[in-house]
């Protein structure tokens, strides 16, 4: 079974606040359980609230009566978490770090983040990294994707966890740097994109061009110019 967790503070506690040194040391203990709970699969994730697996209610309860005596005073919540993908029987890929790829990653949210996934799938090439959806089975919560080695994740918005649809901007352009930047034009472009550049020989001597998908995102595409 999985379990949604959250630790709370007791704001009325009389207890003396810990030195600085003492409070070191219990981040780093603390440090030390988490990495112990996810390694033998007890905990998926941790953050503002944690995600974690139990035979049962009252396996949890004994589980987290003896974390509480580490974290302080304060009390835990938990929830009972109806996972829909992947399935609650199959194993949970999750990502770490390390399968992230170097650099910025741009993270991007939707009303139709299924269908988003969907399009990126046969415009551009995208391999699906993974992906979770929410509570109602129908929303994702989270996804990553490769693109021409790059990563980008993405979600639906979430208005009821204080994260309304996002503002198009222009600020921002998801540009691709590609050999062969006529095989990716004519397939976007093919998939649903919209032209807004004409991909040309540009002054610099590549080829380059930019259009928008049909979710109010713009991509370019870059090339070295055939000679």
């Amino acid at each position: 079974m999985r379990f949604i967790t959250i630790f709370r503070n007791d704001p009325n506690s009389n207890a003396p606040r810990p030195s600085d040194e003492e409070m070191v040391q219990h981040r780093e203990e603390m440090g030390r359980e988490i990495e112990k709970a996810i390694a033998d699969g007890t905990m998926v994730s941790t953050g503002g609230f944690g995600i974690v697996n139990a035979d049962s209610r009252e396996a949890l309860i004994e589980t987290l009566s003896q974390q509480i005596l580490k974290m302080g005073d304060g009390s835990v919540e938990f929830v009972h978490y109806n996972q829909f993908y992947p399935a609650p029987e199959a194993s949970f890929a999750r990502p770490t770090s390390a399968s992230y790829p170097a650099g910025v990653i741009p993270y991007l949210s939707f009303d139709n983040a299924t269908e988003v996934i969907a399009f990126y799938i046969n415009a551009f090439g995208a391999k699906e990294i993974a992906r979770m959806y929410g509570e109602d089975g129908k929303r994702v919560m989270h996804c990553q994707l490769e693109i021409n080695g790059g990563g980008l994740m993405l979600s639906d918005n979430f208005v009821e966890y204080g994260l309304p649809p996002t503002q198009r901007s222009r600020s921002y352009v998801m540009q691709l740097v590609v050999p062969d930047g006529d095989m990716w034009w004519n397939r976007a472009v093919k998939a649903g994109c919209r032209e807004t550049m004409p991909f040309a020989v540009a002054p610099w001597g590549d080829k380059y061009g930019q259009m928008n998908d049909p979710f109010g995102v713009t991509w370019s595409v870059s090339s070295p110019a055939k000679r």
